[in-house]
Order: C-alpha cells, then structure tokens, then sequence
C-alpha cells in the first residue's frame, strides 16, 4: 500500500506506543465512517538514537512528567477525593467531588477553588492515537501536553464523568511551567449504588 513511518521523535529512547489506526467508508462524504485501530508497544535502545540537540529554543512548552495513580470515592455529599492526599476526604479539604443523579449519570465537580473540564483530544478527529480513556492510557512516560485543555472551558462542574474519556483538573496554584496544581483523571469503574444512592467508583489520575 506504500505505506511508511514519519517518525519526528527519532532522537528520543525508552518506551513508545505505536498506533495503526484503518478507515474505511461505503459514503463518499464520509471517509471515516468505519474506523478500527490496534497498537503495540516497543523499546528503542540508547544505541539507537541520535544525539539530543544541544541548542535550547525558546518558547517550546515545557514537558513535565506525571505519576500514575488509582483511587477510591463515593458519591457521598460531604466527601471528595484528595489528589493530594491520594484518598477520599473530608470535602473542605478535596479537590475534586462526583455526583450521582436518579438516572445513574455521574457529575464531577471541581472544589474548593478548582475547576474541571474535559481534555480536548477527542476533539481531532484526524488523528486518534492520542484518544486516552481508562482502557487506552497514555504509554509511560506521561507528560501534561498529554492532556490537552481549553483554559476559557473550565467550569466548577461537568456532566457525564465516565470511563472514556479523561478529564483536566486546575487549582488556583497552577503553573504551566512547572505544572504544579495540575491533574488529569478519568473513571475506571463504577459499582451500584446503595438503597442510599451511594455509588462506589474507582479512578485512575496523574499528577505531577
């Protein structure tokens, strides 16, 4: 088919994530109405790279890594989820809180000052090797430009908190440079909820 890589990352090592996505279509103003994809992971060795450049441009964003972890809430009115606490707290002292309706459509509020939104890379839809949910995390290392946001769409709240998508977490301490106060979160699971309502659920989020 003449295919072949373009690889703009070739003076990096360590681990990649190589993705093949196929479209195909019966609709002529659809080219992408059937889309399967498939990935493998690989190492390149030291010996295999270039030699990182010298120069430093300025003006590139920086890359801050970011730790993986898991976490256990409920949707209980007078708790939330501490990322930096890893674990469920006491409200005034959570960053983030879920919410549970009649109908089992989950809310994520931002609290005690921060704000949520849903990451923006769903949103190209040329291009799905970087679409991350709870079954397709990003490969290690992880970096915030991994999650990519609009800074005007921050809200105190969004709807449909689920297992395929990944949302942006920013506290008042944000930093771009440092990426401080700067989390990324999606839904793992979500049990039943109680004769209260109470429904158990379990997270996955990077932080810095």
């Amino acid at each position: 088919m003449g295919l072949k890589i373009s690889d703009s990352a070739k003076t990096q090592c360590g681990n990649f994530k190589l993705f093949v996505v196929l479209m195909a279509t019966n609709d002529p103003k659809m080219h992408d109405r059937f889309v399967s994809w498939d990935s493998v992971e690989f190492v390149r060795e030291p010996r295999y790279c270039e030699a990182e450049p010298s120069s430093s441009a300025g003006g590139i964003e920086p890359e801050i890594e970011l730790r993986k972890y898991a976490g256990y809430m409920e949707t209980i009115a007078n708790l939330g989820f501490s990322f930096k606490e890893d674990a469920e707290v006491p409200l005034a002292q959570a960053q983030i809180q879920v919410s549970n309706n009649k109908n089992g459509a989950l809310t994520l509020h931002g609290v005690n000052g921060y704000k949520v939104a849903e990451y923006d890379n769903l949103k190209d839809r040329t291009s799905y090797d970087d679409d991350w949910n709870s079954r397709n995390l990003p490969p290690s290392p992880v970096y915030t430009t991994d999650f990519r946001f609009t800074e005007a769409k921050l809200a105190d709240s969004v709807q449909n908190f689920d297992v395929d998508a990944f949302w942006v977490v920013i506290g008042p301490s944000f930093n771009e440079i440092t990426g401080d106060d700067f989390y990324a979160v999606t839904l793992s699971k979500k049990d039943i909820a109680d004769a209260n309502g109470v429904r158990p659920l379990e997270i996955i989020y990077y932080k810095k």
